[in-house]
This record gives C-alpha cells, structure tokens and sequence, in this order.
C-alpha cells in the first residue's frame, strides 16, 4: 500500500510501538512520509516516557537544510528584554565598535563582524530575557505521583528486557500492577484537585476558578471590587435618566388626516407583483399550489 502510493515507511529497528502485559508486542504506529521528505527525516525512535496508554510515543527530526543550520549558528539562540533597552548605551556601543576608515575589511567577513557587533552593542544595552526551559507541573501532579511513575518506568523497562529473552510473566505482572496503580492515583489526585477547585469558587468567586475559565475566554484582569454606591454611580453616569418628553399635538397625524389611496395606485401596485406569488408579512413571496 505505502509503495503504491509513493510513500516511504520510517520505522527502523524491532522497536514495537504497542506493548500491553500479557500480550504480543507489535508495531500498528508507522510513520509514512512522501520520497521527497524521507531524506529530510533523521532520528527516528520509539520514546520510553510514560503516555498513560499502551501505545508509545515516536520522536523524529525533520532537517531543513545546512543554510539553515549554519544561520542558527551564526546568530545563535539569544533573547533581550527589549523592555528594559537604554538607547544611549546601544549607540555608544556600536558607534565604539566601529572599524576605524584604515581598517581593511573583508567582503567574507562583513556579515560575521556585523553580527559580533550587535551582538556585543545588546549585551551592554539591557539584559537577557529571563525564559524557564521547564515546562510547568499539571495541576494534579504530586511527589507521590513522581515516584509511581519512576517505578512504573523501571518495571516496563525490565519488562521489555526479560520478554527479549524468553516468558516474561512475573515481570509482566509487576509492570501490569505498577501501570495501574500509577492510574489510580492520578485519577484519585485529579478528582481530589476538583473537589478544592469547587470549594474555593464557593469561598472566592474572584479566585482560581474564576482565572482557570477567564484565561481560556481571553481575559486579562479580574474586575475590581466596586461597592454597592459605587456600581449605582457608575450605571448612572453611563445611562442617565430624563423627563419624559410630552408629543406636540401639531405634529401628531389623525386617522381623518391619513390621505386614501386611489383606484390607480392600487392597480400600479398589483401590476408589480408577479404571477402565482403572495407577499406575505415578511416581505418573502410564496408561490400557489394548482
């Protein structure tokens, strides 16, 4: 199938992407890419991490080109607080690093140099942007959870060692017991997490609920606290009140005022309508049955 359609399978090695205790390890995760992109695509590998499923993670790179990469190493991968940029330094810095008119300067090498300058000008002008390279812990996970998984880890690992060799039954039921212990107490701390969410929207409407949903509609502060006098003064303000207006009689049409239509008028408006429609109420046309 993956050759009559031009395409080109990635998965290397007897690494199995579907493992369940008690079962035969087999393969139904591929990676299919078309012959053009199948040069581009390197690393591929099954993942150990724990996915809560039977079936694994695969991890691959795609690479982009050698232009590309040596970009990446000219310029490299740094951030500044543009915030925080003293304009007065960066001038003073790239006016200080400017080769002098004997310099001789070559053509190769402008774009290094110019690079290393503006570099070194940003460094004295204001500071790196402070950037985390972990990614936070879900709002369920505890230390417990940690070490369940570790062990959970290790167990499949032995598991998949032993099953190599031969029957693995008994690490088979270690794994198995470590894989649904670890699901229990997710399931349990997450079901825990919902209790404290509930009550602390009982206590505090303004709290973590209220930041959990508001954060996903795009909000960017709660609303302040505004006492009962101060919402009336605003509500006023905003929609004030007036005396009602009484009609000037001169302006006001009687019925015996309203002028009749004539025989005329109504034949040049029946004229207009089309054959076998009726307007109705909303101006749309319905046609007769025959």
């Amino acid at each position: 199938m993956a050759a009559r359609l031009g395409l080109v399978v990635h998965n290397t090695g007897n690494a199995t992407t579907f493992r369940r205790p008690g079962c035969e390890e087999t393969t139904p995760d591929i990676t299919l890419s078309t012959e053009r992109m199948a040069g581009s695509i390197k690393n591929w590998k099954v993942l150990e991490d724990y996915t809560g499923s039977d079936h694994h993670y695969i991890s691959f790179m795609i690479d982009t080109g050698t232009s590309t990469n040596q970009q990446r190493k000219t310029t490299g991968t740094r951030k500044w607080n543009i915030a925080k940029l003293d304009t007065s330094k960066l001038i003073s810095a790239i006016d200080d690093q400017n080769p002098s008119s004997n310099s001789p300067i070559i053509a190769g090498k402008t774009v290094e140099h110019t690079m290393l300058n503006i570099t070194r000008a940003c460094q004295k002008a204001m500071p790196k942007a402070s950037h985390s390279k972990h990614k936070a812990a879900v709002y369920w996970w505890t230390e417990n959870i940690a070490q369940l998984r570790r062990t959970c880890l290790r167990l499949r690992r032995s598991y998949t060692r032993s099953r190599r060799r031969g029957a693995a039954t008994q690490e088979a039921d270690q794994y198995k017991l470590a894989k649904k212990e670890l699901k229990h107490a997710i399931d349990d701390s997450k079901k825990k997490k919902w209790e404290e969410l509930r009550e602390d929207i009982n206590r505090n409407p303004w709290g973590l609920g209220y930041k959990i949903v508001m954060k996903k509609l795009g909000a960017r502060a709660k609303p302040p606290d505004l006492t009962a006098a101060k919402m009336d003064n605003i509500v006023n303000a905003l929609f004030p009140t007036h005396e009602t207006r009484a009609r000037d009689p001169e302006h006001i049409l009687r019925p015996t005022q309203i002028p009749r239509f004539t025989l005329e008028e109504l034949q040049l408006a029946t004229a207009k309508l089309k054959a076998n429609k009726s307007p109705d109420r909303t101006g749309s046309h319905q046609k007769f049955s025959k």
